[in-house]
């Protein structure tokens, strides 16, 4: 799910959807979000869904939403990864996605933290 939700919000960060055409997604697919389990997705659903809340309301702006969501995105991006992970476990997964884009767009990038834990002896 989460992956379906990233996915719609950079859709709608690189202008190719409208903050109406991300409301009616998210209305649609919110349920499935909230049943999922995916803690990330949630809290990133429920975000969204409060800023659309606000721009409907007028409390916000556009520009303020999609700046909300961009950060969103690039948190919903972030890599965690575990100590057990790091201390020697291999992981041998990737997941790509391609997207033709045939207007200007904001690249967000991949962010990711990296905790290192060292001792010397």
């Amino acid at each position: 799910m989460l992956q379906g939700l990233l996915t719609e919000l950079n859709r709608y960060v690189n202008g190719l959807i409208t903050w109406q055409d991300l409301e009616a997604w998210l209305v649609s697919h919110l349920q499935a979000i909230l049943d999922s389990g995916d803690s990330r997705a949630v809290e990133i659903a429920n975000e969204v869904d409060g800023r659309l809340v606000e721009l409907g309301e007028n409390l916000t702006t556009e520009e303020e939403l999609r700046l909300g969501v961009e950060a969103l995105v690039r948190i919903g991006e972030t890599i965690v990864v575990p100590a057990a992970v790091a201390q020697g476990e291999t992981v041998n997964e990737a997941t790509v996605e391609t997207m033709t884009i045939t207007r200007p767009w904001r690249d967000l990038g991949p962010v990711t933290n990296v905790r290192l834990e060292y001792s010397v002896v």
